[in-house]
């Protein structure tokens, strides 16, 4: 990655229903950037899902104490052999380029080592190489990718979808 990441302090806290932090708001500026790329707008009961159901989760990425952006995981992935789904991941549009997606799921892998899934949607292309050069730069040619029909989209089934063990390199 051509950009280094600026010195800060980044925490990925829980987001929970009755505390959903700065979700909402950065939730509707994520669906406004994902119509650019899909024309197909997500619905504000998609992320509320993470705050509710098992095997979901909502964290908010904060930067020196102010929200920048939210990665939603979950246990859904197309392959038996992972047990973990980066379903969605949005740093703001003012703090990017400075580093903190690439801190953000850095820490979260580190945090939360296992078999990870990242599905991509083909013509997201920019999150496509931002996801191959993080994966890249941290584990080096170990992770597979591979363009997959999922049947978790029935508006969008193509997918890039990046598999990597975040726990090889600890």
């Amino acid at each position: 990655m051509t950009n280094a990441i600026e010195p800060c302090n980044l925490t990925l806290t829980a987001v929970t229903e009755k505390d959903p932090k700065h979700l909402p708001e950065l939730w509707v500026e994520y669906t406004k950037d994902l119509e650019e790329v899909t024309e197909q707008k997500l619905a504000s009961s998609y992320f509320q899902r993470y705050l509710k159901e098992p095997k979901r989760a909502a964290l908010e990425i904060d930067v020196n104490g102010k929200a920048v952006g939210f990665i939603l995981i979950n246990e859904i992935c197309h392959f038996e052999s992972n047990n973990k789904n980066l379903a969605e991941f949005y740093i703001h549009h003012g703090a990017r380029r400075k580093g903190y997606g690439k801190l953000a799921a850095l820490t979260l892998w580190e945090q939360d080592p296992g078999r990870w899934e990242i599905s991509v949607l083909p013509k997201n292309i920019r999150a496509l190489n931002f996801w191959q050069q993080i994966i890249r730069e941290r584990y080096g040619i170990n992770f597979l990718e591979s363009v997959e029909q999922v049947e978790f989209d029935l508006i969008n089934p193509n997918r890039w979808i990046l598999q990597v063990d975040s726990a090889q390199h600890l």
